[in-house]
């Protein structure tokens, strides 16, 4: 048998265990033996590390995060596996513009979103 990629993460961290319970087959994605290098190395990345941490990968902005961003989502977690769009609905025209542009190679930063995170109330800097 061969060993899936994601045998090698810690088992005892809950957003890895999250991870493996995920139906990633039903998000855009796909199931996570068909995940790219990239996605791989970068989801390894995330999982492992104690700050706070969040992916939002492809067109879709999927999201795979640790446990130090768990604070972040508050109520709404878990949303492993869910669209950025869906989780942020209320700020997605601040936050999703800023990761729209990134995952299309134009400069940006965060800025308009730090307020937001500090504040926990919308914010918006042009």
């Amino acid at each position: 048998m061969t060993a899936r990629w994601y045998d090698g993460l810690p088992g005892d961290l809950p957003a890895v265990s999250l991870l493996r319970a995920t139906d990633w087959s039903a998000t855009p994605v796909g199931a996570l033996e068909q995940w790219p290098d990239a996605l791989r190395t970068t989801a390894s990345l995330v999982l492992r590390s104690r700050f706070p941490m969040m992916v939002a990968w492809g067109p879709e902005l999927v999201q795979v995060y640790n446990d130090a961003f768990v604070p972040i989502f508050g109520p709404k977690h878990p949303q492993m596996g869910v669209r950025l769009s869906e989780t942020w609905a209320e700020i997605f025209d601040t936050v999703g513009g800023f990761s729209t542009r990134r995952a299309t190679g134009i400069e940006s930063d965060m800025g308009s979103c730090v307020g937001w995170v500090r504040t926990g109330r919308k914010t918006r800097r042009d």
